[in-house]
């Protein structure tokens, strides 16, 4: 039958790196004969050694396939009693590629040692130990026990051919001969295991050589590589990439998303993507998927700054919802339509200006309620929050003074209704109560007798044909002098202020 030959320094051997490669040798028997020297010291015993069987327990393929996934908790959990089921050199093989994962090197050295005095002889035991060394970076020590075992010819395992394929794709440019080595193991015994993380990297790294020179091979050889390996976080991101690179970025972007469930951090990274996806939406005319991938850009942690023209295609788009729902009205059939139409403007852009009066309105009837029900805490805190939504509302001043009057913050109050005052007329606006009569009681009761008195003037000067000129005038003349004086005589036609709340608009 066909067997691969390890070649030592015959002219047809295929040389890298000062190392002998492995090639299919011709069909047939050996040449020297069955009793030959030769045969029973060398050749025999490679052949013989090629055919100790795998444990076929499912425990110890459960304990392989951990060990090849990387899967540490589980290999930690299955490796013990499977060793002892696959007995020698298995068992110690199966320990020592535990120790690996576990990055202790002594202790993979050790259990390695015990295989090698039990089977000296057996590939699996040097193809082990070949890996372990590559996989831990010790690539000179890996390719000094592959010279070793091309001295000493005859037939070659599988096991041999892939743990020469691991060297290589450990090597600098070696990627494309280990995988060709890699695939003719797996060709020459498909069930050989070890082979997940081994063809995963190969493919991985073949992938990423193509990437500046053939599109269409780098994401075929990224398909293989997620294929081999499923577990290979880095060979899921080259995916989304060379997906991207292909133009699939429908795809591209499940498969970024499924790195991150799994556990990868590249939010960001993923954000970036999702940006650029919405770009490419917009120019092929799709405008919802580019809303749609722009708002997820924001979810995963962009900012204004980093969003930068995304950020303003979704606050065009949050006005024209927010249009929309202007124009609804108060219709209360339509209140929930209205409450995903906000929660929607709220998702676009939370800093619409819009959206900041609007929700400083909302505030402000709660905060109006609140002073309705006596509730003076409340109410404070809800007109504060309108004006620090808003702190051009009018309203939230005007209630927010009635608010401090009623808890007898009296100066406090005077402020708020005179910045109302002097803001509706700066406007030309008529207020329908006396609002500095308001003023000047709280600032009476707030020991500012003289203070009053000004408000007072200049509401006669200001508006001397106003509807309060009598009233005003009156004040004024049975107002204290001092400001240690009584404040307004209850007696006089001064309207009084009766309301705790200090009444409305």
């Amino acid at each position: 039958m066909c067997t691969l030959r390890l070649l030592s320094s015959a002219p047809q051997g295929i040389f890298l790196g000062g190392l002998v490669l492995f090639t299919l040798g011709s069909c047939g028997q050996d040449e020297a004969g069955p009793n030959s020297p030769s045969q029973v010291q060398s050749p025999a015993a490679w052949i013989d050694a090629a055919r100790v069987p795998r444990s076929a327990d499912p425990r110890v393929a459960e304990a392989r396939l951990a060990l090849d996934h990387g899967q540490l908790e589980s290999s930690r959990a299955l490796v013990s009693g499977a060793a002892s089921l696959a007995g020698p050199p298995e068992g110690d093989l199966l320990l020592a590629r535990l120790c690996l994962l576990e990055g202790d090197m002594n202790g993979a050295e050790t259990a390695l040692g015990r295989a090698r005095r039990s089977h000296p002889l057996d590939p699996r035991v040097l193809a082990t130990s070949v890996e372990i060394h590559a996989w831990g970076g010790m690539l000179q020590t890996a390719e000094g026990e592959l010279a070793a075992v091309a001295q000493r010819g005859g037939a070659v395992a599988p096991e041999l051919l892939r743990a020469r394929g691991v060297v290589l794709i450990s090597s600098p440019g070696g990627a494309r001969l280990g995988l060709a080595l890699l695939e003719q193991a797996q060709g020459l015994d498909p069930n050989l295991p070890f082979m997940a993380r081994a063809l995963g990297q190969a493919y991985l790294l073949v992938g990423r050589s193509y990437m500046g020179t053939d599109r269409a091979l780098a994401l075929q050889h990224a398909r293989a590589a997620v294929e081999a390996d499923p577990g290979e976080l880095d060979a899921l991101v080259f995916l989304g990439d060379t997906l991207i690179l292909n133009g699939e970025w429908g795809d591209a972007l499940k498969t970024f998303e499924e790195t991150l469930l799994r556990g990868r951090t590249m939010e960001l990274e993923l954000a970036g993507h999702y940006k650029r996806a919405g770009f490419v939406a917009l120019a092929q005319g799709h405008r919802s998927l580019a809303i749609k991938s722009f708002l997820r850009a924001k979810e995963l942690g962009f900012q204004d700054e980093d969003l930068g023209t995304a950020g303003a295609v979704l606050r065009v788009e949050a006005r024209k919802v927010f249009a929309e729902l202007a124009a609804e009205g108060e219709e209360p059939e339509g209140e929930a339509e209205r409450d995903q139409k906000l929660a929607r403007v709220r998702a676009l852009d939370p800093l619409l200006p819009e959206l900041r009066v609007y929700d400083g309105a909302l505030k402000i009837s709660e905060g109006i309620a609140a002073l309705e029900a006596e509730e003076f805490g409340l109410a404070g805190e809800l007109l504060d929050q309108a004006l620090a939504l808003d702190p051009g509302a009018v309203e939230a001043h005007l209630y927010r003074g009635h608010v401090f009057f009623a808890q007898q913050e009296f100066l406090a109050a005077a402020e708020q209704w005179h910045w109302v005052l002097d803001d509706l007329r700066l406007d030309g606006v008529e207020l329908p109560e006396p609002l500095h009569l308001r003023i000047a009681d709280a600032l009476m009761q707030g020991g500012k007798t003289q203070d009053a008195r000004e408000v007072l003037q200049a509401y006669l000067v200001l508006e001397e044909g106003g509807r309060w000129v009598e009233q005003t005038r009156q004040l004024l003349q049975i107002l204290p002098i001092s400001a240690g004086s009584e404040g307004l005589d209850p007696e006089s036609d001064v309207p009084q202020n009766d309301d705790p709340g200090g009444g409305g608009i």
